[in-house]
């Protein structure tokens, strides 16, 4: 393959896709560390968007819900988001559950009910890890 970027001779020819896909995520990372709120928010909204849309897909590749929740995951224990926001949004899609029961919106109550049950136990595992931590860390101040 043509190489299209030479930096110096010391360094390696880059090929296209090393360009387009990185194999070097410490340089991705950095970014992805530097805006939490950004990350959170775009998994929550291709959640909940995916209540309408079924399973997204990017450029052909099909993205199940259990990936997006997978992801919301790694978020919450990557950036240690506290254990209310996942109950919050769990709250959330109950309230928006019945909104769509009270329209004959069937399919997407029971998604959204599911999505619920996600978001509290993630949020009640998160709360039992914040109470870990601080009793460790209480027990650590006392000796």
């Amino acid at each position: 393959m043509k190489t299209l970027l030479k930096k110096s001779k010391e360094d390696k020819d880059y090929k296209f896709y090393e360009l387009i896909l990185p194999n070097r995520w410490d340089l991705i990372i950095p970014f992805i560390k530097k805006n939490p709120v950004i990350w959170v928010a775009l998994t929550v909204l291709m959640i909940f968007y995916s209540v309408w849309a079924g399973n997204l897909t990017f450029f052909g590749f099909v993205i199940h819900l259990r990936y997006l929740f997978a992801a919301y995951l790694g978020l919450q224990i990557l950036y240690k988001i506290d254990s209310r926001v996942s109950i919050g949004l769990g709250l959330f899609s109950l309230l928006w559950s019945a909104n769509f029961l009270v329209n004959n919106e069937v399919k997407k109550a029971e998604s959204l009910a599911i999505f619920a049950y996600v978001f509290l136990s993630i949020g009640v595992l998160w709360q039992f890890y914040e109470l870990y931590k601080g009793r460790k860390d209480s027990e650590a101040k006392i000796k």
